[in-house]
């Protein structure tokens, strides 16, 4: 049961970007969106890919943290 208080809005505008060097226009992604700390949200299995890698290392100290328990 939800608090008869609770009030919000929710807005997500979804990018997707695939293909060949995806991986590597991560940061410019987040630099347009004039982003200074990332969560990077994935599972266990991904975690440990060469393409969450790619990612973590083109963020570099823009990456806060990896959630991988999805």
């Amino acid at each position: 049961m939800y608090d008869s208080e609770l009030d919000f809005v929710f807005s997500n505008s979804t990018k997707v970007i695939f293909g060949i060097g995806a991986a590597s226009k991560v940061a410019q992604e987040v630099h347009g969106l004039n982003a200074n700390h990332v969560l990077l949200v994935t599972d266990r299995f991904l975690s440990e890919s060469k393409m969450v890698q790619s990612v973590k290392n083109n963020l570099g100290s823009t990456l806060s943290s990896v959630f991988s328990e999805v």
